[in-house]
């Protein structure tokens, strides 16, 4: 497994805690997008997030510095 699929987790209510493991190095579009119980989410080493990968979740990744 080195990416997370596009639309793979989509409107996962009850998905709650997410580890994405290291060797992952992509997130794709929307995939955890309206699961709206994610409270958490390690994401160690992750080299891209496609837009919107957690959209509509109450967890967000951290901001890029600008």
């Amino acid at each position: 497994l080195c990416a997370v699929a596009t639309r793979a987790f989509y409107g996962g209510k009850k998905l709650v805690t997410v580890f994405v493991p290291d060797r992952v190095k992509t997130v794709g579009k929307q995939a955890f997008a309206a699961c709206t119980s994610l409270a958490k989410v390690s994401l160690p080493a992750i080299a891209k997030l496609e837009p919107w990968a957690f959209d509509k979740c109450p967890w967000q990744p951290p901001k890029a510095d600008a």
